[in-house]
């Protein structure tokens, strides 16, 4: 009984959408891998994926314990119950060694010392017999933009226009290469696609090969021969996952800064790059202020 009671545990929080969840899985499954825990719980903000599929969705090991309804109420309940007898792991600091054998990790982990040793394994996760499937629905495009605006524009975090002409001119992008968009600003990306045009670029039509959006979204960055990435975590995944099918990552253009250096626009956790473990070109950022 008492045996059961001191067994390792470690109790996870996913925080924001499908990308941050990635980091966080990682992050969990490196710190479970160095202290040989093998029980992990998983608890996520209801309202951060009720719209999208969560990680739960591409990884079927992954159980959810109980989405977190109340942000404040519900997250205090768990925080609690866990800090009383577990040592806390974040992104500024990682636990020692406790009475109970109980962790309890809360971040968001968006570092390459956090997800390296453990990326090829978590992509491995990611690309199940049923991924794969949907995959084949998707055709594999010339060229994919990727754009991140709804919440970055509030927050002065989005990419400026012109980062996205230069990776074009960087690719060295021909005329006859038909270039797909994929932004969360509907509005947007049909205002850019006509400009493109104008410019006198080739582009696929406004079309969406699945049910839901997110899904979509991931698997057309993924089968994409040529790629111009956003700032963006659930982006960095996708571009991340492009190497299970062999394709190129020179072909890949990455912001050179993930966000404007100021501390005023985003908590420090999110000013570092989250790397370029495959690297990929890099563009220089400039961001609509």
């Amino acid at each position: 009984m008492l045996s059961f009671f001191f067994k390792k545990r470690l109790d996870v929080i996913l925080n924001g959408g499908l990308g941050n969840q990635l980091f966080i899985y990682a992050a969990a499954k490196n710190f479970a891998n160095k202290n040989k825990i093998k029980k992990l719980f998983f608890y996520s903000h209801y309202g951060m994926i009720q719209n999208v599929k969560d990680i739960s969705f591409y990884i079927s090991s992954i159980k959810i314990q109980k989405k977190i309804f109340n942000n404040f109420f519900d997250f205090f309940l768990i925080f609690l119950k866990n800090k009383l007898i577990s040592s806390l792991v974040t992104d500024q600091q990682q636990s020692k060694k406790n009475l109970f054998n109980k962790f309890f990790i809360n971040g968001y982990f968006q570092n390459i010392k956090f997800y390296k040793p453990v990326l090829e394994i978590v992509i491995n996760e990611l690309f199940s017999i049923k991924l794969r499937n949907y995959l084949k629905k998707i055709e594999l495009h010339d060229i994919v933009i990727s754009f991140r605006r709804s919440d970055y524009i509030k927050m002065g975090c989005c990419l400026d226009e012109s980062y996205y002409f230069n990776s074009l001119k960087k690719l060295n992008i021909k005329k006859n290469e038909k270039i797909k968009i994929i932004s969360d600003d509907t509005n947007h990306a049909d205002k850019f696609r006509k400009y493109l045009k104008k410019k006198g670029y080739k582009v696929y039509k406004n079309q969406q090969y699945l049910n839901s959006k997110s899904l979509n979204d991931f698997l057309v960055l993924i089968k994409s021969k040529k790629l111009i990435m956003s700032n963006s975590s659930f982006c960095w995944w996708a571009s991340a996952c492009r190497s299970k099918l062999n394709l190129k990552s020179n072909y890949v253009i990455c912001p050179k800064e993930w966000f404007p250096n100021n501390k005023n626009i985003i908590d420090s956790i999110f000013s570092n790059h989250p790397g370029n473990p495959f690297r990929w070109k890099l563009e220089k950022s400039k961001f609509i202020i």
